[in-house]
């Protein structure tokens, strides 16, 4: 787990999908990731349990945490990265998105 003075960036647990479901269907918060938004509970829980699953392994090329408020302990959105291949160089395709009332606070 990686802290800052206000966030918790964390490996993902099963009690997430709650709120990873709201964050996957809400068009504001995937307005810049439309190829994952989603409003179905099924593909967020099967993706949420694939990531959870590659959390295990030692080589692999997706690396995605949850971002929770420390103080809280209440998740507000998703950061990653993932390992491509261009060119035969690596390269880590990073992002990240959170709950737009999350937004501008630095």
């Amino acid at each position: 787990m990686i802290y800052t003075e206000r966030l918790n960036i964390r490996h993902h647990k099963i009690s997430d999908l709650e709120w990873q479901h709201k964050l996957y269907s809400d068009k504001k918060s995937m307005y810049y990731l439309p190829h994952i938004l989603t409003e179905k509970i099924d593909i967020v829980r099967e993706n949420l349990l694939q990531i959870i699953e590659e959390e295990k392994l030692k080589e692999r090329n997706r690396y995605f945490y949850s971002i929770e408020l420390k103080d809280e302990k209440k998740c507000i959105g998703e950061i990653g990265f993932t390992i491509i291949y261009e060119n035969s160089e690596k390269v880590a395709d990073i992002g990240y998105f959170i709950f737009p009332e999350y937004w501008s606070n630095g």
